[in-house]
Formats: structure tokens, sequence, C-alpha cells
């Protein structure tokens, strides 16, 4: 009797299972990328749910967590109330953990039968854990954005079952040609580890139901009124995938792998074919200021995703992105050789890289310094990592393009201007201390490149320092 009821909690639990692991119809099965414990297996499909589709994209992973991402698409019927999907996760006993950004805490509640609304939240048990974001819907504008319509947010429902728990996402009827987004991450092992103090903070940060938003197609950032079209809930695809760049730099954070190396894979295949992630979003002061269209190239957004991808190859040994690194690489130096503001001194000439441009043309745009700091290190790395010395040398101009404008960058309260401006002038406030760690940085490789550091630089860094501590700016690098 007793073996009777384990093989029907066997049966049922493969069931439910394979109600969320299952390939869907027509999905290919790929390798995604080779880490160095092993394959990330992924597979893509879509599947009719009567006039909806559902997209989806899971990821396997040589530990056997498994993450699936999913969208539901309306057409002009829209969709009923339904469930979208179901997962079993073992254990006698857990915790259900999510933070609330209004409030500013976590919320941490035994697991038991409960519904909760759209947020990220963080299963556990004594046998496995799982992070789980309920279904958010939008709707596609121009350039690339989407608009969330919270009244259509969908809900986490769990329920208990013998030898588990049961959570099943469900979302309320849906409007016409939108769509629903939803992910589930699942784990034998802990993903998260709540004993290290670093971990609460980090996954406070790492919300998708807040600024940050993941869909199938990409990383998503709350838009701001400068970007167009625009509305109070638009959300702009971003190149830079803050979250996913994050992930790439943590440490003993399983989830962190997971999820970076899964939004690091779909966002690196944006690259356009000049090696690029295009900003799709149109801004308002680059459109007035220089004539730059929606779609134009950002440096500073593109170099901060490539070195996220280089912590990720280094890291975990994914060594086919540095096909996409090399593309972007030459793309950029090919970029700064067109795009620049010469400087020579001592007989030395130096670049100031503009910061945006678009293939259509434009007016040429200011420098601003951490995107200039910030490129030099990109290259830097990717020499390091490539062993080719045409990177160094585009670094080596762009950092004689500071030292040679070096004293110009200083105010005269001792803080930094932010850029240098096509008409030849040094303009607009600084960040409180991001430029500084970007030059602190570029300190480093600059040494290590040439054997010694650069007098210039640390002008600039022991300004900006000063006046940092006079003016109580906490929080940079040291």
């Amino acid at each position: 009797m007793r073996a009777g009821r384990a093989v029907r909690r066997l049966l049922a639990l493969a069931a439910v299972l394979l109600a969320v692991s299952a390939v869907p119809a027509g999905a290919a099965q790929y390798t995604a990328f080779l880490t160095n414990t092993g394959p990330v297996n992924a597979d893509t499909g879509s599947t009719a749910r009567g006039e909806a589709t559902i997209d989806s994209r899971s990821y396997s992973y040589p530990d056997g967590s498994r993450l699936s991402m999913q969208r539901l698409r309306t057409a002009a019927a829209g969709a009923p109330a339904q469930d979208l999907g179901k997962m079993t996760v073992s254990g006698s006993e857990g915790l259900v953990r999510w933070y609330d950004s209004a409030e500013a805490a976590w919320h941490v509640v035994p697991l038991k039968a409960a519904s909760y609304p759209a947020g990220t939240y963080h299963i556990t048990t004594d046998k496995g854990s799982a992070i789980v974001v309920p279904s958010q819907t939008y709707l596609d504008h121009s350039n690339g954005m989407i608009e969330h319509l919270p009244a259509y947010d969908g809900t986490l429902v769990i329920s208990e079952t013998e030898g588990g728990f049961l959570l099943t996402l469900k979302t309320p009827a849906l409007p016409a040609n939108v769509h629903a987004e939803w992910f589930l991450l699942r784990s034998s092992g802990q993903l998260v580890d709540w004993n290290n103090p670093e971990s609460a903070p980090k996954w406070a940060i790492y919300s998708f139901t807040g600024d940050n938003r993941w869909c199938l197609n990409g990383y998503y950032y709350l838009s701001p009124n400068s970007y167009y079209p625009w509305g109070e809930h638009y959300y702009n695809n971003l190149p830079a995938a803050y979250i996913a760049g994050r992930m790439m730099r943590d440490n003993g954070q399983p989830a962190s792998a997971i999820l970076g190396l899964a939004m690091m894979d779909v966002m690196s295949g944006q690259r356009n074919e000049e090696g690029y992630l295009p900003s799709l979003a149109g801004s308002t002061w680059l459109r007035d200021d220089y004539g730059i269209e929606p779609g134009y190239f950002d440096t500073r957004f593109n170099v901060d995703f490539s070195i996220a991808q280089i912590n990720a190859v280094g890291r975990y040994g994914i060594n086919q992105w540095k096909t996409d690194l090399v593309r972007f690489g030459n793309y950029l130096c090919g970029y700064s050789e067109r795009h620049h503001f010469a400087s020579n001194k001592d007989g030395q000439e130096g670049w100031l890289v503009q910061d945006y441009a678009h293939k259509n043309g434009g007016k040429p745009t200011h420098c601003s310094l951490n995107h200039q700091a910030a490129s030099a290190v990109f290259l830097y790395r990717l020499s390091d990592l490539t062993g080719d010395k045409r990177f160094t040398a585009t670094a080596e101009l762009m950092v004689r393009g500071i030292e040679n404008t070096a004293l110009l960058w200083l105010k005269p309260d001792g803080d930094l201007y932010y850029s240098y401006m096509p008409d030849g002038k040094y303009d607009r406030d600084d960040y409180p201390y991001l430029t500084y760690n970007d030059l602190l940085e570029l300190q480093g490789y600059v040494t290590a490149s040439r054997g010694t550091a650069s007098a210039p630089l640390n002008t600039l860094l022991e300004s900006k320092r000063k006046w940092m501590d006079a003016h109580g700016v906490a929080g940079y690098n040291k």
C-alpha cells in the first residue's frame, strides 16, 4: 500500500515537472554555450494556446538547474484568465522571501498555501530552491519601447502537496496584442546563500518587477522622460544590461551565474552586423543637440556590456564569446579613429573619442571623461584576453587624449568637468564618483601596460578625491 502511494506520488510529480520542463512543439535544442563545468543546453520554441501563442526559451545547466523564460502573446481576441505554468519544489517545509521596495525591507514567511501578486520570489526548502517571477504584461511601442500594464499582472499561487509545494503561475484575462512575460528557475541546491550578509543587499537590487525588467528578448530598464516615445510605465531595451553585468562579478551566488549567463546569451544576440548593440530608444537631447536618431551607438553602454562578457569568459570559461568581443573591439577601434577630437602635446597625439554616433549621420557629439576611461579599460582588457596589441594601441591613444588635456578637465573647485564639447569647451557637472572609479581602474591598466603610473591621471584622481572628501561623497573605490 505504502509502495503504491509512493509510486503515485512519483508519477504525479513527474507529470507536474513535465508541465514546465517539456520541450514545446517545434522547439530547437542546441548547446547555447560551453562553460568550464560543462555545456549549457537550451531549447526554444513556440506553441499555440487558443488564439494566443506561447514562446519559450529554457536553459539547462551542468548542476541540473533549469531556467525557463516564457512569453504569452495575444492576438486580436485577447486571452482568457488561465494557468501559465506549474512547478513542484520538493521538501517538507520552507520559506518565501521577497523584497518590498516601497518599504525598503525584506519579507520572509513560512512556505505554505498562499497567493502572491507580481514580484520576485525566492522559494527555499530543505530539498531545493526556486526563483519565480509571475507574469507582467506589456504593450509594444516604437523604438524598442514596451509599456508595462500593471492591471494585467499575474499571480503566484502556492499549494501544499505530498512531499512538496506546487507553484502555479496565473494570469488574468488579457487584452489584444500584448505580451505577458514570466520566468521560473529551479534547483536541487540553494540558489542564494542567505547566510551570506552580501546576499540580501544584492538581491534587493536584483529585482525584476521594479526599474529592471527581463523579457524573453532582452533586458529593459525604466525609461527617463528624455527618451521617446515615453510614458509613465515605459521601459527601453538597454544594451548595458546592468543587472547581468553586476551578476558577472558575483562570487558564491549560483543564481547570479544561472540568470546572468542566460541574460548575457540573449543580449549577445542583439549585436548588429557592425558588432555593437544599438540603443533603440529615441533620445530627445541627442536628437535636438546632435541630430542623432534612434538606433545609435552608445560607447558606454556597449563597453559596459562587453566588459561583463569579458568577466564571463574569465570566470566561466565561455571562450566562444571571444569572437563577439573581438568584433566589437574592432568596431570600437575603427569608430575611435573616425569619431575623435585630436590633441597633441610633446609630440604625442591623443584622442578624445565622441560618446555617440548614428550610421545615418549627425553632428559630432561630446566626449565625456567616464566614457573615455571605460573604453580604454575595455581595450586594455581585450588586449590581455586576446594577446592582440592593436587594442592596446587604441587604448594608449585614448589615455594620451586624457593626459594631453588633463589640466583642462579640472574645475576651479577641484571637481572635474563631465565632458569636452564639440565647440572646444569643457563643460557640465561630473558624477559624484563614477568617473573617479573609472579613472582609478584605468590607472591600474596603464601601470600594468607601461610599467609606471600616469602622472596626469594621478593629478585628476587626487583633485577629484579631495573634492569628494570635502563634499561628503562616499562609496568610491579605494
